[in-house]
């Protein structure tokens, strides 16, 4: 039997587990593509642990990283971009509706991930899948969240717990999944 992303996430010592309760939520979300040949688009590279895991939970799939620094790709299915991914530059790299899903994981900056999911909405494929990371919560957190709840397809997961049993009050994640064409 093959490792559910929360198994893979423990092993590699992901942040999406150590440090966030999202692991379960995005394998079951991620279910119905895991044996498709997709492109995923990660923002925010870091040491590359995220591209570890989606290369081995999507076995099919091309993984697109884009990180503020120069990041060398260490498999044939990964490609990697250095950009501003808050700024419209990040919008021009791909073409439109080329993108199955897009996980943005990079500042945790509620204006710039909002700015990301403008420039990169018309890459992302109908029935295509945006996931917002680390969102922060606090008093403000209605205001945070309204502009994604108006955004087609608005889901929120708030789990508020890591996957040690801690608390984190940037445990939010936003997901959105675009329309497809009537």
């Amino acid at each position: 039997m093959r490792p559910s992303l929360t198994e893979i996430g423990r092993r590699l010592d992901s942040s999406k587990f150590t440090g966030h309760s999202y692991l379960p939520v995005l394998d079951e979300l991620f279910a119905p593509l895991r044996d498709l040949p997709i492109n995923l688009l990660e923002l925010g590279i870091d040491r590359g642990n995220s591209m570890r895991l989606w290369l081995e939970y999507f076995p099919l799939a091309t993984i697109h990283g884009v990180e503020a620094q120069q990041f060398a790709s260490f498999d044939p299915r990964l490609r990697t971009y250095c950009c501003d991914a808050h700024g419209p530059a990040v919008g021009q790299l791909f073409a439109p509706a080329s993108l199955d899903v897009i996980v943005d994981d990079c500042s945790h900056d509620p204006a710039g991930t909002l700015r990301s999911c403008d420039y990169l909405w018309p890459a992302l494929k109908q029935g295509g899948l945006y996931v917002v990371e680390d969102l922060p919560l606090h008093a403000h957190t209605s205001e945070i969240l309204r502009p994604w709840s108006v955004k087609p397809g608005f889901r929120i997961h708030a789990g508020f717990t890591t996957g040690f049993g801690g608390f984190r009050d940037d445990d939010v994640m936003v997901i959105l999944r675009k329309e497809a064409n009537p």
